[in-house]
């Protein structure tokens, strides 16, 4: 592996946590020959021939394949070629934009790193009394040891599910080492390379054959701990049965005891093709959440990384985030999970904002490093029967993670689960399944009442290769969220609430969808004035170009305003003192704001080039490819949604993880959505996007615009963030 794949990979885990219509062009109108040379010369690198033997997406995707999960690699995790390879055009945008569009200090810029110092914040107390609460977890010395001796990491071990409770087994993440008896090695390396391609059962028959078939004569629990250890999700064979009936630990002594009779894999495999797959769910009567307008907000879950704010009041990020929530729904009670180091500070934050209810904030300390974004590690629903809510429960999976080249284990945002749940009076529910919360939408067809559960194709794969089917996980989805259908939706973005966001309006499902072009075209234009007084551009030349992009003629706009600005970042290094020109304000990022023009100037070119004007450049060609590709992959998503009966509605924004906006990753509550916005100098871009949003939804949806910019950079927004639990009966209200 070279040393740029090396770079690309891990760009992958740091950044990957992971529209609409071409509009018309005016006839007949071309770019100057000239100019499109030194623009695509600017563009990346200088003009240099494609490498002559392997391609850039291919390098990536089989270096994707190539990476070490212990003794086995991704490639064992038997994922789809087209999944994959959306993958590595992730981590080829991600490599360019952090190899050719970065910020760099230079002697006129007036800070170290574009960032302002975080402002002091009085301590002036605005709450009212026992507004802030704080629910300590009881936690043993024993069990923070066992929650500390868990690393972040992909689990070598493929069944690895870790103890939320006392009473549940602790599987280890690692496969056997060195040490372990040779016919245990091989059978854990036989569940690595075989599980995700035969399935559970057929594994598991192999395994057994590896053991010893005498070893399951009669199951005993270190038979069941035995099996755990070369990683099988043996929680998992409840859920089947053979044609007998057996199931669990009968289906094991049977199977013991058709392997002794008969060592014919063949005929075996044969007799367990007729196993039916009966997904039992981990608590009856759950029911996860609607997405799509109907919650009344009860509880607001949400997680805190720091204790102030990151560069003060209006800065968007995960303080100031919860901060302009609690303000929007101020009779809503929010639980949240703060680092012990962090609650202290956060607590005297808290109390200076405008609290006006009792235990209106309560804080969970938490001795594990918390993340920012809730929504992943678990579901928030409710149990009940007969449809009647009668308590509050969060489904956890089988390990929080992150990553769509196989699933990295979180231990803090896994461990903070029991007492977040605790604080809430909510049920926790440990479900064998894996998944992360950004990739899974529940919607209620207004017509028919059906609740239907779309789960991006990445946590389908996720447990395609703990041994079951495409069609058992959908269905084990299905049932385990309480839904009555599942649809598996191919994501163009790296989490399925970037992509859309459906509410239910006048008797439809309305699915809002990102418009990148119109996104760029209106960022482009606020940039270009800024460009007008950084000196970059002079103003005639500007006016032009606006004009000319308002016309429909994007290569006029580039020809005008493209080589200036790519002449002011060498080498795809551009100056902090430019990057500076662009912020609005001391919370408004100048360097976000400078990565995201470069970003909407990309998607211009990449929309107009045609095959044979692509930069020779292996970055930037291979760049513009894949923003064609995810382009061609969101116009797939939109006719998918039609063909679930839903009505498209294109909103303006420009989405690309870290570099991006966020616009649909908001809260569909009753009556309102709740809007993530960037501001400052793209607030245009907000407006057009509320304007879109309103019209679609019509005046009995308030739209409610939260700022947090911050977060954005960060890849997420409100949905990422906050986890909402509906409000339950007065009769059966929860803690809260």
């Amino acid at each position: 592996m070279n040393a740029l794949m090396r770079e690309c990979l891990l760009i992958c885990r740091g950044c990957v946590r992971n529209a609409a219509q071409r509009r018309s062009r005016l006839a007949g109108l071309k770019w100057a020959a000239p100019m499109l040379l030194v623009v695509l010369t600017l563009l990346g690198v200088a003009q240099t021939p494609p490498g002559p033997d392997v391609s850039v997406e291919d390098e990536v995707l089989g270096n994707l394949r190539n990476q070490a999960i212990g003794r086995q690699t991704l490639a064992d995790l038997n994922l789809p070629e087209a999944f994959l390879r959306r993958e590595a055009d992730r981590i080829i945008r991600a490599s360019f934009d952090d190899r050719y569009r970065i910020v760099v200090k230079d002697p006129l810029a007036t800070t170290d790193d574009g960032q302002p110092p975080m402002p002091y914040v009085p301590m002036t107390r605005r709450a009212i009394d026992g507004a802030i609460d704080l629910y300590d977890p009881p936690l043993t010395a024993e069990t923070l040891a066992y929650r500390k001796s868990l690393q972040k990491g992909r689990p070598s071990n493929r069944g690895f599910m870790p103890a939320l409770t006392d009473a549940e087994p602790r599987w280890h993440m690692d496969e056997p080492g060195g040490d372990a008896p040779p016919p245990l090695r091989a059978a854990a390396d036989l569940v690595g390379k075989r599980l995700a391609f035969d399935g559970l059962l057929p594994t598991l028959a192999r395994v057994m054959a590896t053991l010893g078939p005498a070893t399951f004569a009669t199951v005993e629990d270190a038979d069941v701990e035995l099996l755990r250890a070369t990683g099988l999700p043996v929680d998992l064979l409840r859920h089947f049965q053979l044609g007998s009936g057996e199931s669990d630990r009968d289906l094991l002594a049977a199977l013991s005891k058709r392997l002794a009779e008969s060592p014919s894999f063949d005929a075996i495999n044969a007799e367990l093709s007729g196993a039916r797959f009966v997904f039992k769910p981990t608590r009856p009567g759950f029911v996860v959440a609607d997405d799509s307008g109907s919650v009344e907000p009860g509880v607001i879950r949400g997680q805190i990384t720091r204790g102030g704010y990151w560069r003060g009041e209006g800065d968007g990020a995960t303080t100031d985030l919860v901060r302009l929530a609690a303000k929007a729904l101020p009779k809503t009670p929010f639980v949240l999970s703060v680092d012990v180091k962090h609650a202290r500070e956060f607590a005297d934050v808290a109390a200076t904002w405008p609290l006006t209810m009792p235990k209106q904030v309560t804080l969970v300390p938490e001795p594990l490093r918390i993340e920012q974004w809730t929504q992943d590690n678990s579901k928030a629903g409710t149990i009940g029967e007969d449809a009647a809510a009668t308590a509050l429960a969060m489904l956890v999976p089988r390990y929080a993670c992150w990553g769509d080249d196989g699933s990295t284990f979180l231990p803090g945002e896994m461990f903070l689960l029991p007492g977040a749940a605790a604080a809430i009076g909510a049920e926790l529910i440990h479900s064998p399944l894996l998944f992360q919360g950004g990739n899974i939408l529940c919607v209620i067809d207004p017509k028919t009442g059906e609740r239907l559960l779309l789960v991006a194709d990445a946590d389908i794969y996720r447990n395609t290769a703990l041994g079951l089917t495409a069609a058992q996980a959908t269905e084990a989805f299905r049932v385990e969220f309480g839904c009555d259908r599942c649809e598996m939706i191919e994501a163009a973005s790296f989490h399925l609430d970037y992509d859309v966001s459906v509410r239910a309006v006048n008797g439809r499902l309305v699915a809002l969808m990102n418009d990148p072009l119109t996104a760029a075209i209106i960022m482009l234009e606020a940039a270009t004035a800024v460009l007008v007084r950084a000196g970059v551009v002079p103003e005639a030349a500007a006016r032009d170009a606006v004009e000319a992009l308002r016309g429909g003629d994007h290569r006029g706009y580039l020809d005008r305003i493209a080589p200036a600005v790519y002449a002011r970042g060498p080498d795809g290094r551009f100056p902090l003192s430019l990057a500076e020109r662009f912020a609005t304000s001391p919370v408004d990022s100048g360097v976000g704001n400078l990565q995201r023009f470069l970003l909407a100037l990309d998607l211009l070119i990449s929309r107009d080039l045609k095959p044979q004007e692509l930069p020779g450049s292996r970055h930037a060609r291979s760049s513009l490819m894949a923003m064609q590709r995810e382009e061609a992959q969101r116009q797939a998503l939109h006719q998918r949604l039609r063909d679930l009966g839903m009505d498209i509605v294109s909103v303006p924004n420009l989405v690309a993880t870290s570099r991006g906006m966020a616009c649909l990753n908001g809260l569909q509550l009753k009556g309102m959505y709740v809007m993530p916005a960037y501001g400052g100098l793209y607030a245009a871009t907000d407006v057009a996007a509320k304007m879109a949003i309103a019209a679609a939804f019509g005046p009995d949806v308030h739209i409610l615009q939260i700022e947090c910019g911050e977060s954005q950079r960060r890849s997420g927004a409100v949905r990422c963030s906050l986890a909402v639990f509906p409000k339950l009966p007065a009769a059966t209200d929860a803690k809260h």
